[in-house]
């Protein structure tokens, strides 16, 4: 029973990734409703992306483990960007990025909060501007820009 513990352990990474990426695609559903994926859609990547990792040699469990994480989210990327107008790929890429790289209370070491990237989208919110914008009153640059750079 430890050793089976031991395994589902090591394969946590594995199972966090792909849980992690599903919901990629439920936000890819507020894009554009035709972007709809079903479970078992999802479910045969990840099987191929298993298939995939056989020759790999039995005893060499991490080198297993970082396969499966990459053929994974490789082979997630091309099906799901087959499917994608040419204007949303860049979003979906962007997507995949921060729900990767997104700071959880698991792993403090990863650099990407919530906050940050709802700024990234949405962009600065009502700041007090301390120094006037530059480029003045209907300049080239606009008061939210100035802002967020202050």
């Amino acid at each position: 029973m430890a050793h089976i513990e031991n395994i589902r352990e090591q394969f946590k990474p594995v199972a966090f990734r792909t849980a992690r990426l599903f919901f990629v695609l439920m936000q890819m559903m507020n894009v554009d409703p035709m972007y709809q994926y079903s479970l078992d859609f999802y479910k045969m990547i990840y099987e191929r992306a298993l298939d995939n990792g056989n020759s790999i040699e039995k005893g060499k469990r991490n080198e297993k483990v970082k396969f499966f994480i990459k053929e994974f989210t490789s082979l997630l990327y091309e099906n799901i960007c087959r499917s994608l107008f040419e204007k949303d790929k860049l979003l979906f890429s962007m997507l995949m990025l921060f729900k990767i790289i997104e700071k959880t209370h698991d792993d403090p070491k990863i650099l990407l909060d919530g906050r940050e990237v709802r700024f990234m989208m949405v962009g600065g919110s009502k700041v007090d501007m301390k120094r006037p914008n530059p480029t003045g009153e209907g300049g080239w640059m606009t008061d939210k820009i100035w802002a967020s750079i202050l």
